[in-house]
């Protein structure tokens, strides 16, 4: 198993999966996110992560449900929870690869400049 930690973990291994569909080729090369590390906040909107989503439906929900600074472990839990279908680190993949979170390593803090 390869550990992706950080942005610029994903962002050298982005290649290898062009598409934010692409999250079973990901987990099936053997990588996974660090459930410790968290996921930030950029400045794009949900609407413009999910534009064929339906607000309020399910992958919006869950969309709404990743808070900026939670780890990536209680976002798969909450995810998970909320009995929509949600596969472990499948939105997370997804999330990082449109740019609608980045995943800060364990450590690294929220805010300006990390």
């Amino acid at each position: 198993m390869k550990i992706v930690r950080s942005q610029q973990d994903f962002d050298l291994l982005k290649p290898k999966f062009p598409r934010p569909s692409d999250y079973r080729n990901f987990t099936q090369a053997g990588y996974y996110f660090d459930p410790n590390g968290s996921l930030g906040k950029t400045p794009m909107s949900i609407q413009h992560a999910l534009p064929r989503a339906k607000p309020a439906g399910p992958r919006w929900r869950i969309f709404e449900a990743m808070e900026s600074g939670i780890t990536v472990k209680s976002f798969n839990q909450k995810a998970k929870a909320m009995g929509l279908g949600a596969e472990w680190d499948a939105d997370v993949f997804y999330a990082v690869h449109k740019g609608y979170r980045r995943l800060i390593p364990e450590g690294g803090g929220i805010g300006p400049g990390k």
